[in-house]
């Protein structure tokens, strides 16, 4: 339990507020529904109880009033008729004599006479005027029916109270109809029963129209147009209607005829329609059914005499109640089932017939009472029987008050009956509830049963007061509550009638109403009271009540371990929950659409307030004046009120009577917090409108508000929350309040809700202030004023930066004003600090530098933090937006450019240098996130490293922007793994070419570094060089992939190629095996130094077949192929792993056989392989070699002759290259070497040839359309010719080139095989720049 001076706090109250609901909810329950209690006829005596056991009676009745002698001497002058009634509204009965009408004041004793009518008065109805149509100072018209006309007069009441009546130019005929009753609702239409059984309307406007007069009767029983315009014609029931009533909480008429028939019209939703929608005629019938009775049975037993409707707040299933001859009760319902559940009526069912308490089985006798009038009002019901000719008996009933000693379900009503005093009672009437009751009785319609509830209503409403007229006096019967009768019963000092209390309704209820008496919250004067106690002094009977109530108040027990509060506690509660009850869970404000606008308007004015205010106020008194509640560490001894008896009973009962300590002290809380609300909601709906402060709220706000009830605001979070935003939007409008309020907002909240107000608050309110009037200078003509009430708000906010951000949640919207003032730095100072405070321990910045926290308890507190981060990110957004962002522009506007540039520059600066670690992640974070990362590079902190490596995301930009830092610090080392690990991060943020630019870029870093860097070793380097070489042979697969014919495949391997750099195995696998990439396929086996021969003798035939193939032409073919050797062997040769030259000569020769001796159309020349060998680099010893081996195995004849025609050719070739002046210098020593074998090769091919002479081309040339043997003959007659030649020079010593020009030769042919090596130009130049 808190102690009370913890302003603010609303944590001691929410028990006690939930208490409150539970136990409105309850008595709610409790007094059970009409439809629960009549469920079957009631046919018990102890259905009823009489009254007259009681002292006093639970009615009570006025001395008679007699109308005036002279009014008197008016009615015996009648001819023709008289009658009389009741209009409780303005204090008048009317008389009438025969066209003359009589308004008695029964309260000033006086009359006036409308004498302005020369026909006689048939009826007569006080009705409500259309808004439309009359002034607001004709708050009523008088609708008199005559046997001619209907006429409707103008009521105007003075303020004295005096009435003046006067005839207005509405008046219509009544076709020779009776209207025998007239009713009108609240919106001013004008209903009339037809003694013709038809039902009339009244409708009348201020002038006429094209197809109406201003004043018409519609008949609304036959809607055809003769009745409308030719009544005369129209059918005419021998059923007259004789009463017609109004529910105007549904919008249904009923009509009652002379035989009992009852007709139900349904006026819509809005009232301003009307549907005749069934008439019951068998009534009598059903009900000697239900009832079985006898045949025999008068009729007038059952034949109605009154109508009552029953409204929705008192039954939501029940609709209207019928009263006949014999007393007998008819309920109906109007809805489709049992339960009308129906929207809209749409029949009429009889759903109860309950008995009166003198008939339960006296049907058919002789001595059954008989009623000649009756009336009924929520729950209470008059039968007026006739006596003798002169007078006649009243028996009123009422149900009867929850009792706690009755368990039974079925409804319970109490009666009296008495002889009438004022002779024969002709018409009854209740004085409204607006006369009599407090301004909160309204608010108790949308509560069905309760205000039938006489313990629920003690502060709202005095008992009712009923009027019975006789036509000559006038009496009040006022029904009196028990709180009535206990007043009664502390006065006579009966200790019988107290007891007689408790064991009805309980020592709880008991102690609320002495309470009631005690606090002199209901004084005499403005109740019932009067009417049992005349005579006797306030301070009398509040100071037995007081006596009595600390007798009953009981003690807080302690049983088998279960806490039972005393009855004095049980009743303070209760009585707290009856005074709060009308707005408990009414929201404070409701929204409503004007105009295709939505506005708020209060739920409650401020007079409702006022009453319940002082209400509390009262109850406050009593308890601080007895010491009832007392606050903890004011006394020792907390509940004080009787030392002994604390003593006495404190043993054993420890743990309850501790509860309710604090349960008093804790609703003492409450009706302090109450008190305080009601007074902040009425000022501030005095001083403003109340849709002006909404508008001020942010939209959460406003939806909080709107569902927020009375006890939420008062006892919850979401309560001080709401008073914390409206404490807001008066700062916010701070002038204006200071205008008509004539304060200021601290002083108002100090004065009139102090105990709402902690020093946090006041702390914040001053800062408010400060902020609020700064917000009223100019920053062009007060600068240094303005920035002193920045700062100065700025060091309020500083002293309470957890409440800032927490309960208070203002820290966006002091941010907003810090920005639309421009002050940037006060943002910054102001988040971070609350971002400490949320988080004192600073465990945000190990979680932000490793990973979220797994607990609930911790995920909310980072959470709480990095919110307090977020005006700075929406700061930093607005200062980097384009620059045609509005707001940017708006700001910018009020400096210079430069100004507004150097501005920006500091803010970003001071954010760089802010000491808070989890801070500068974020902040880090949010310039990768908006485009910014570059900007970090140049930034020097102890934090932009760790945030790179370990929390940046996406993870490529981080790696980016890490190698770039480091770079810009000179690291080169860092740089070189750090290109190296983003070349090798895997995802579509990089395509393959960036992937290589990123490895070339680490081997140019990897050699800047320095040397005796110990991150760099030499395997790095080597490493670097491996993971280049597998990117360039990458890069041949992308290529050669993308020639792959089927598209769907060949995006899926483009992708995936971008997407990452692969290892050897995967390339061959994945790819070049996978989809016959042959040359890519050579690539990989000549850089993984992979040894197959088979395969790479298979990977070289497919590779040439496919070639081969491509080209439809030969010719192309050929040309195909041999670009393709030209280039693989400028990469391969002379790795004799992936680039077997015995293998592709052989083959190459294979398939140049036959394109030479099975071509149509094209000749090829039969050395093209020789020569593209010697083109690729081949040396003329090494194909000889190949060459001669081939001869050598080749067992058929043509194909023998084939290698032979060529290897002839290329010693031809040889030796005429030895003889060139420019031959090198090896060459001849290669050829000297060799010269036995060639010479021997040259015998054997030359004799095989010759020996073959005879078949040059036979099997060939004719087939095939080309003469193969002339060419065979003519190459080889030339190839020997050219051997022989050439070889006698050089046998005879031909002429040989220079020495100098040898070494150059040899240095060309180097230089080319190095070139095909890939070596960098400049390293190429430097090797062999002496030559020449």
């Amino acid at each position: 339990m808190q102690a009370h001076d913890q302003r603010g706090s609303v944590a001691p109250i929410v028990q006690v507020g939930q208490r409150v609901r539970s136990l409105i909810s309850d008595e709610a329950t409790t007094y059970q529904e009409l439809f629960s209690h009549l469920y079957s006829i009631g046919t018990t005596t102890g259905d009823y109880k009489d009254d007259s056991k009681d002292y006093p009676e639970f009615y009570r009745r006025s001395m008679p009033k007699t109308i005036p002698e002279g009014l008197q001497a008016q009615i015996n002058k009648v001819q023709y008729k008289t009658f009389s009634g009741l209009f409780p509204e303005i204090n008048r009965a009317y008389i009438t004599v025969d066209s003359t009408l009589f308004l008695w004041d029964y309260e000033a004793d006086d009359y006036v006479a409308f004498d302005c009518i020369t026909d006689t008065i048939i009826s007569v109805a006080l009705v409500k005027p259309k808004h439309d149509v009359f002034v607001e100072s004709v708050p009523y018209l008088l609708a008199i029916a005559t046997t001619v006309q209907v006429l409707l007069c103008a009521v105007v009441i003075a303020p004295s109270g005096e009435i003046s009546i006067g005839r207005t130019h509405y008046n219509i005929s009544t076709d020779n109809v009776n209207m025998q009753k007239i009713i009108g609702t609240s919106a001013g239409r004008i209903f009339l029963c037809g003694s013709d059984g038809c039902l009339y309307e009244v409708d009348y406007s201020l002038q006429d129209g094209w197809f109406r007069n201003k004043i018409r009767k519609l008949n609304r029983t036959s809607a055809s147009m003769f009745s409308t315009f030719l009544p005369f014609l129209q059918y005419q029931s021998q059923d007259g209607l004789v009463d017609a009533v109004l529910d105007e909480s549904r919008n249904i008429l009923y009509t009652l005829t002379h035989n009992s028939a009852i007709q139900v019209f349904d006026l819509g939703e809005e009232g301003d329609k009307i549907t005749k929608v069934f008439e019951k005629k068998d009534i009598i019938k059903d009900v000697q059914k239900v009832i079985d009775a006898d045949e025999k049975s008068p009729s007038w037993l059952f034949q109605i005499i009154h109508l009552a409707p029953i409204p929705n707040y008192d039954s939501r299933h029940f609709d209207l109640v019928a009263v006949t001859e014999a007393g007998l009760r008819y309920y109906f319902s109007v809805g489709g089932d049992a339960y009308g559940s129906s929207d809209r009526p749409n029949g009429l069912e009889l759903r109860h017939i309950r008995i009166p308490p003198q008939i339960q089985t006296s049907f058919g006798r002789a001595d059954v009472p008989r009623y000649h009038s009756a009336f009924y009002s929520t729950g209470i019901t008059f039968m007026i029987e006739e006596a003798d000719e002169l007078s006649d008996y009243v028996l009123a009933l009422s149900q009867s008050p929850p009792n706690k000693s009755s368990h039974q379900t079925s409804m319970t009503e109490q009666y009296s009956h008495y002889p009438a005093t004022i002779g024969k009672v002709w018409e009854i009437a209740e004085i409204p509830e607006q006369k009599l009751s407090s301004t909160l009785l309204p608010l108790w319609h949308s509560r069905p049963g309760l205000l039938k509830n006489e313990l629920a209503l003690p502060f709202q409403a005095p008992p009712r007061h009923f009027l019975l007229f006789s036509g000559r006096s006038i009496e009040t019967v006022i029904k009196l509550r028990p709180i009535e009768h206990l007043r009664y019963a502390l006065t006579q000092s009966e200790s019988l009638i107290l007891e007689d209390f408790q064991k009805k309704y309980g020592d709880s209820e008991v102690c609320c109403m002495l309470f009631i008496l005690a606090s002199g919250l209901i004084p005499s004067h403005e109740s019932g009271f009067a009417a049992v106690t005349s005579g006797i002094p306030d301070s009398q009977v509040t100071q037995k009540a007081l006596q009595a109530l600390f007798t009953l108040a009981g003690h807080a027990t302690t049983v088998q371990g279960a806490s039972t509060l005393s009855p004095l506690h049980n009743g303070l509660m209760l009585g707290l929950s009856r005074i709060l009850r009308p707005i408990y869970d009414a929201p404070l404000i409701q929204r409503r659409e004007e105009n295709n606008e939505w506005v708020y308007v209060p739920s409650f004015d401020a007079k409702q307030y006022a009453e319940i205010q002082q209400q509390l106020s009262s109850f406050k008194r009593f308890l601080d004046n007895h010491n009832i509640a007392v606050i903890k560490g004011k006394d020792s001894n907390p509940n004080s009120r009787n030392k002994d008896w604390n003593q006495k009973y404190y043993k054993g009962n420890e743990e309850a009577i501790r509860l309710e300590e604090e349960s008093l002290s804790s609703m003492h809380i409450l009706i302090i917090r109450s008190i305080e609300a009601l007074n902040f909601l009425g000022v501030l709906q005095s001083v403003f409108q109340i849709d002006d402060v909404c508008r001020i709220l942010s939209s959460r706000a406003q939806n909080i508000l709107l569902s927020l009830d009375f006890l939420n605001f008062v006892s919850t979070g979401d309560g001080s929350e709401m008073h914390h935003e409206l404490v807001n939007a008066l700062v916010t409008m701070q002038n204006e309040f200071e205008k008509r309020y004539l304060g200021s907002v601290a002083d108002f909240l100090a004065s009139s809700c102090p105990s709402w107000l902690s020093d946090v608050d006041t702390v914040r309110i001053k800062g408010l202030e400060y902020l609020h009037t700064a917000h009223k200078l100019r920053a062009t003509e007060y600068t240094i004023e303005r920035e002193d009430l920045l700062n100065a708000s700025l060091q309020e906010f500083l002293r309470i930066p957890g409440k800032i951000n927490g309960d208070q949640g203002l820290l966006p919207d002091i941010c907003d004003q810090y920005t639309h003032l421009l002050f940037f730095e006060g943002i910054i100072e102001l988040c971070l600090k609350c971002a400490n405070a949320t988080d004192p321990d600073d465990l945000a910045s190990s979680w932000a530098k490793t990973s979220p926290p797994d607990d609930v308890p911790s995920q909310n507190l980072m959470a709480a933090r990095f919110e307090c981060y977020t005006p700075i990110w929406r700061l930093l957004s607005l200062l980097t937006s384009k620059s045609e962002d509005a707001n940017a522009l708006s700001l910018a506007s009020q400096l210079l450019p430069e100004v507004w540039n150097k501005k920006k520059s500091d803010i970003f600066a001071i954010c760089f240098k802010a000491k808070d670690e989890a801070f500068h992640y974020l902040l880090y974070q949010w310039h990768v996130q908006h485009n910014l990362g570059s900007s970090l590079i140049s930034v020097r902190t102890p934090y932009l490293e760790d945030f790179l490596k370990n929390k940046c995301t996406p993870r490529s930009l981080a790696l980016d922007l890490l190698w770039k830092l480091y770079v810009s610090e000179n690291n080169y080392s860092k740089a070189t793994l750090v290109l190296l690990q983003q070349a090798e991060l895997p995802g579509p943020h990089l395509n393959l070419t960036s992937r290589i630019s990123l490895l070339a870029r680490a081997l140019a870093n990897c050699k800047g570094a320095k040397s005796k860097d110990e991150l760099l070793s030499g395997s790095t380097l080597k490493t670097l060089n491996d993971r280049m070489e597998l990117a360039q042979i990458q890069r041949k697969v992308y290529s050669e992939m993308s020639s792959f014919p089927d598209p769907r495949i060949r995006e899926e391997a483009l992708v995936e190629l971008n997407e990452q750099l692969f290892d050897i195995s995967n390339l061959y696998n994945k790819f070049a095996s996978k989809y016959g990439l042959f040359e890519s396929a050579l690539a990989i086996l000549k850089v993984g130094s992979y040894s197959n021969p088979t395969l790479v003798n298979t990977l070289w035939r497919n590779l040439i077949d496919d070639k081969m193939e491509s080209q439809a032409n030969t010719r192309r073919a050929v040309e195909c192929v041999k670009e393709c050797i030209r280039r693989l062997g400028s990469e391969h040769f002379p790795n004799q792993l992936s680039f077997p030259t015995d293998f592709i000569t052989q083959y190459l020769e294979e398939r140049s056989f036959s394109l030479i001796y099975r071509t149509t159309d094209v000749f090829v020349d039969r050395f093209w392989v020789c020569q593209l060998m010697l083109d690729v680099g081949l040396e003329y010893r090494s194909l000889f070699q190949i060459y001669s081996d081939l001869y050598s195995r080749e067992s058929d004849t043509q194909k023998k002759k084939h290698a032979g025609l060529v290897l002839l050719n290329l010693i031809a070739e040889w030796t005429r290259q030895l003889v060139s002046p420019t031959c090198e210098p090896t060459e001849r020593t290669y050829y000297d070497h060799l010269q036995s074998q060639i010479q021997q090769t040259v015998t054997r091919v030359t004799s095989f040839l010759n020996q073959e002479s005879t078949v040059w081309g036979d099997e060939y040339s004719k087939p095939k359309g080309i003469d193969h043997a002339s060419s065979e003959k003519r190459d080889f007659e030339k190839y020997t010719k050219e051997i022989t030649g050439n070889t006698e020079k050089l046998a005879k010593g031909s002429e040989r080139k220079p020495s100098y020009l040898g070494a150059f030769q040899e240095t060309q042919k180097s230089w080319r095989r190095e070139v095909r090596g890939s070596l960098p130009i400049w390293e190429l130049f430097r090797k062999h720049r002496k030559v020449g």
